[in-house]
């Protein structure tokens, strides 16, 4: 039976890590903008950087171990069999979210920061739908060191909520912003 080799992509907020593009081709990694082919394209300037990466891969290194690279992008896991569009669509589905009162905002879902917020406060539905097809969601930043990551994974009872779009707690949506 074959071992299971999960497929790894690097979110990196690229205002803040402005070398990020430059160090993936020069470790031949497959990349894309996030705000590609979404309603945000025109801000392709701005937009965080996916990256296709391995455990062994110098790249997932730098994010272990600088604390730039930690602080500033998070990592999804998805399965080995899943297919390169559906992760790109559970990847851009929550660019931009909608509050309880119908306020639509960007969601710096890939901040390390913002996800520990998100993932304290969201109920089971609400991960069930941010997770999409991902097997868990990874960060390095502020973790003890004697773990090398914090893994949050998708609740364990699962509902149909595929087709749902991602709505947060007016409560949820002002902690991100303080």
């Amino acid at each position: 039976m074959p071992d299971f080799i999960p497929q790894y992509v690097l979110i990196v907020d690229t205002l803040r890590v402005t070398d990020a593009i430059a160090i993936a081709t020069s470790h031949e990694k497959k990349w894309f903008y996030l705000y590609e082919n979404t309603p945000w394209q025109s801000q392709l300037k701005n937009s965080p950087v996916c990256i296709s990466i391995t455990q062994d891969d110098a790249i997932w290194a730098l994010w272990q171990n600088n604390s730039l690279w930690a602080s500033s992008a998070v990592v999804f896991e998805f399965g080995n069999t899943m297919s390169p569009q559906s992760i790109t669509q559970t990847l851009q589905k929550h660019i931009t979210v909608n509050s309880q009162d119908g306020r639509l905002f960007l969601l710096r879902f890939y901040s390390p920061n913002a996800l520990s917020v998100l993932m304290a406060r969201m109920g089971n539905d609400e991960k069930q739908i941010f997770f999409g097809a991902a097997d868990a969601v990874l960060t390095s930043f502020n973790v003890a060191e004697s773990q090398p990551f914090t893994r949050y994974e998708p609740p364990s009872i699962k509902t149909v909520l595929e087709d749902k779009d991602l709505v947060l707690d007016n409560s949820l949506v002002e902690a991100m912003f303080q």
